[in-house]
């Protein structure tokens, strides 16, 4: 089980946000990422990658404020 207090270090967020992304969808998970972070600064947002490729390259650009899921940790 993931506890999101010590993936974030911060005990508390204003939203705590969920969606979930595969590689076809990426540029819209970044998209979305770019809006909350543009009209809200205390978040955190969980994705569920639901697959490898989409897992690999949001790992590989550490968007700030967000905790990545793969999808064998949720099953």
């Amino acid at each position: 089980m993931i506890n999101p207090v010590a993936v974030n270090n911060e005990t508390t967020s204003e939203y705590v946000i969920c969606t979930l992304v595969d590689s076809a969808y990426l540029y819209r998970m970044i998209a979305l990422h770019q809006s909350i972070a543009k009209h809200c600064d205390d978040f955190i947002l969980w994705v569920l990658c639901m697959d490898d490729i989409a897992y690999s390259i949001l790992d590989r650009i550490q968007l700030e404020k967000v905790n990545l899921i793969r999808l064998e940790e949720f099953e």
